[in-house]
């Protein structure tokens, strides 16, 4: 200290110098502006990033989220005794990962894509369909009773007011043969179905090279101090945005330990196709990558390797059905580019399960004949941002399929 500045030598006592602040206050002032920055942050990503409030009771869900609503590790999820599927059971969110095309999912008490709730039991009148699939089957950006398994219910019970039916959801995003198959033998088969309806797409053996939908789940989530802190943010990400981009944070860095590759959330204009489907124009198809392995010949090998995995999965779900004594129908479910194959008169995929249903003597539909018919198909999908199935083309698959089932119901 500078001497002629000491205190005592300019004849200032210690004592009159400002007394320092109190812990009390320190302690005050310091949790005022803590409390301060946070409601400065939380304004700034509702602002931002996020679109608070939530609507209604329902809840926003992106791509980030999904691991929590569906495992994609059948068996594991739901967490109820007797659920049949593996969605969380009687949720109800909004799907955000597309932000301007939100759409509502309700599940019922068994973890299926229903708004009313069934018995694991089937009961004794009623007739009741399982249907496996991918997000075909599971129907993206419409609403429940707008998917093919709840129009084939209705078409059903106008048709044959004699009798109950219960069309199941088992639909799951992301899903290929294999994690069905694991579906249905952990799960599904409890719904004791008299008629299981598979579908399947050009993209189910491109599954297995991508596994873009495997997502870590730690086994009991909800047990512990470890669950106890995750029911938190899950609780708070539907009321604070900072609970939201934590939670956020969180999925990606367990992701990041898992080795997994999560695209990143979508805050896109709509002129811009960030996730697989998206389409700006009826000019640009849907992912590519499916079409390239079908039909390129360096993608040979790659190709029959893949197809080994789907049909090994494929004879194990095939087998456990068979030895039970449920009615099986394989569904082909055509996306836009595999109608232009079939216009060419080659759709290989197809071809494909053509070829393993009847190896199987298994039945067979192919839905393209029956799309096909109207000259103009793009009404029939989510045209022109998503390549899924629109309401009219999910009618269109149900109507399609309904002589099929009856013919089963003929034989019961």
């Amino acid at each position: 200290m500078n001497r002629e500045n000491h205190p005592a030598k300019n004849n200032v006592k210690t004592k009159d110098l400002p007394p320092f602040p109190s812990p009390l206050k320190t302690g005050l002032f310091s949790l005022t502006a803590i409390v301060a920055g946070i409601v400065i942050v939380e304004v700034l990503l509702r602002a931002v990033l996020f679109n608070y409030p939530y609507v209604g009771k329902a809840i926003f869900l992106t791509q980030l989220d999904l691991p929590e609503v569906h495992s994609l590790h059948p068996g594991s999820a739901g967490g109820v005794a007797g659920s049949l599927g593996d969605l969380m059971a009687n949720a109800d969110y909004y799907d955000i990962n597309i932000p301007n095309r939100p759409y509502r999912v309700v599940s019922n008490n068994v973890g299926i894509r229903r708004k009313t709730d069934v018995s694991p039991e089937k009961p004794d009148d009623t007739f009741r369909i399982y249907c496996l699939g991918d997000s075909y089957t599971f129907g993206p950006f419409v609403a429940n009773e707008d998917t093919y398994p709840s129009i084939l219910e209705k078409l059903l019970a106008k048709r044959r007011p004699d009798m109950k039916f219960e069309v199941l959801n088992g639909g799951i995003p992301g899903y290929f043969m294999r994690q069905e198959a694991d579906l249905f033998i952990s799960k599904g088969f409890r719904s004791d179905p008299d008629l299981v309806i598979l579908q399947v797409l050009d993209n189910d053996v491109q599954g297995y090279m991508l596994g873009q939908y495997q997502y870590p789940r730690p086994e009991n989530a909800s047990d512990g101090i470890v669950g106890g802190l995750k029911n938190i943010f899950r609780a708070g990400s539907e009321r604070f945005a900072i609970f939201k981009l934590a939670r956020e944070a969180l999925l990606r860095w367990v992701a990041w330990r898992g080795g997994v590759q999560i695209r990143p959330r979508s805050n896109q204009p709509e002129n811009q196709a960030g996730d697989e489907g998206n389409v700006i124009n009826p000019d640009q198809k849907r992912d590519q990558s499916a079409l390239s392995l079908w039909t390129d010949r360096n993608k040979l090998d790659m190709l029959k390797n893949l197809q080994k995995l789907n049909e090994n999965d494929f004879d194990k779900l095939v087998n456990f059905i068979n030895e039970r004594g449920i009615a099986l129908m394989v569904v082909y479910f055509p996306t836009q580019r595999a109608l232009e194959w079939s216009r060419g008169g080659i759709d290989r995929a197809v071809e494909y399960y053509i070829t393993q249903t009847k190896k199987r003597k298994l039945e067979f539909l192919d839905l393209t004949p029956y799309f096909t018919r109207v000259e103009n198909t793009h009404p029939l999908y989510l045209w022109p941002w998503n390549g899924h199935l629109s309401l009219l083309g999910n009618h269109a698959a149900a109507k399609a399929m309904i002589g099929a089932v009856e013919g089963h119901i003929r034989k019961q």
